[in-house]
């Protein structure tokens, strides 16, 4: 009776699928074809391993719930997420700028190392603007705020470890100027990342001091012209824009952004 009972169960065990009893046998294009559902398409190289292809697809879909819940429900489109050696930075913005919003594309090693910027890309997806300075101050300044794990251009730290807030000779309103897919620098003086710690900080600024629906009514004044490039405002007209929503031009808002700087050393 032992021996019958034995064989049944064994028969049983048998007929289970084996990577159902041990999940790391999943090969990532398993694991890319279990989270392609819904919305969301995953490409995953097989550099990553089925573990953190399935953590990546867990933190994707926890982003996107997150940045919902934050900016609104501005996007009702489909995710299509790829990760892989062949992209050297994280792009969302100029995938929606292309006219293919909802694409997000990876680098796999900080896929690997747990540094990809998630919820900046998926901010870029529900938040994308044609002011490139605007558009990267919202996604890393959201992405610290919002929880998002470490990452460029911070990777963690606070934005008032910036110091001086901007080198000699350059005004926010330079950088204000930069319309997308233009790169956030400045030649010779700010560079990329430098440039994104500063807009993160002034735009949490606004944020924070005037609140965020002011803030959604200066981003609204330029909305992403897919494939075009809107001319450079001159200074009075965005001088007007920033005037009649906060009450203070660009230059006056800067002078208040650079005190709280250095107020907090």
């Amino acid at each position: 009776m032992k021996g019958i009972l034995f064989l049944l169960l064994l028969f049983a065990w048998l007929l289970v699928p084996t990577k159902n009893i041990y999940p790391d046998l999943l090969s990532v294009v398993d694991v890319a074809r279990q989270e392609s559902r819904g919305r969301f398409k995953f490409y995953f190289s097989d550099l990553l391993l089925p573990s953190e292809a399935k953590q990546f697809t867990r933190d994707v879909r926890e982003a996107q719930k997150t940045v919902e819940a934050y900016w609104g429900n501005t996007f009702d489109g489909n995710f299509w997420i790829e990760v892989s050696p062949r992209h050297r930075i994280s792009m969302a913005l100029i995938p929606a700028w292309r006219g293919e919003r909802g694409k997000m594309l990876f680098p796999v090693h900080r896929v690997k190392e747990r540094q990809a910027a998630i919820i900046h890309e998926m901010v870029h997806v529900y938040a994308p603007n044609q002011n490139r300075f605007l558009a990267e101050g919202l996604a890393v300044y959201l992405h610290h705020r919002l929880g998002g794990n470490p990452a460029f251009p911070n990777f963690g730290k606070p934005f008032t470890q910036i110091s001086n807030g901007l080198p000699h000779d350059v005004k926010l309103a330079d950088l204000d100027a930069i319309v997308t897919p233009r790169r956030l620098q400045i030649a010779g003086a700010v560079d990329e990342r430098h440039g994104y710690m500063i807009a993160a900080s002034f735009v949490g600024f606004l944020i924070e001091g005037f609140g965020l629906n002011r803030f959604a009514q200066l981003y609204a004044l330029s909305p992403l012209q897919g494939e075009q490039r809107l001319r450079v405002l001159h200074r009075d007209d965005r001088t007007g824009q920033y005037v009649s929503i906060f009450g203070k031009s660009l230059d006056a808002l800067e002078r208040e952004w650079v005190l709280s700087l250095q107020e907090t050393h």
